[in-house]
């Protein structure tokens, strides 16, 4: 069985902003996602390596400036519905600042989707993946603080 799954263009540039093992794991899981009676979606990589202002400017999303004392600021959530990181780039680093995270996005009757059970069908081919490399995978899904399915790191 060959779905025929192939990374788009956009995708395949996105993985090669990340670390060589994120590569190997993409295209393996790829494979997986193509020939093994699981379900799994068609799926792309949306984020790979960022720089810290790219960092930044997500970890700004559902937040908003508060000015303190004496001129010094910090950001406050303002709508926990839309905060997509904790990593703001500078005193938290993110492992999209290192190349060993990427987040993926599913594509089902012609549409971008980011329906859990979409990426957590996604997320077993990337964990069998990850395990034929002998890696080890983080999923963001499983994160109980701030859960972002499309999120999978390397951890070393």
């Amino acid at each position: 069985m060959n779905r025929g799954y192939s990374l788009s263009k956009n995708s395949q540039a996105n993985v090669n902003t990340c670390a060589p093992i994120i590569k190997a794991i993409v295209e393996r899981a790829m494979e997986i996602a193509n020939t093994r009676k699981l379900h799994c979606p068609d799926w792309g990589v949306s984020s790979g390596k960022r720089t810290t202002d790219e960092q930044f400017n997500m970890y700004r999303k559902g937040r908003s400036i508060v000015i303190k004392d004496k001129g010094s600021s910090e950001y406050a959530i303002v709508d926990p519905s839309k905060v997509v990181t904790n990593a703001d780039g500078y005193a938290k680093k993110s492992a999209h600042q290192t190349g060993l995270a990427f987040d993926i996005y599913c594509y089902v009757d012609g549409k971008t989707n980011y329906d859990f059970d979409n990426l957590a069908a996604v997320a077993t081919c990337l964990f069998a993946a990850a395990s034929d490399l002998e890696e080890q995978l983080v999923w963001g899904g499983n994160w109980i603080s701030l859960t972002d399915a499309p999120h999978f790191e390397v951890k070393i």
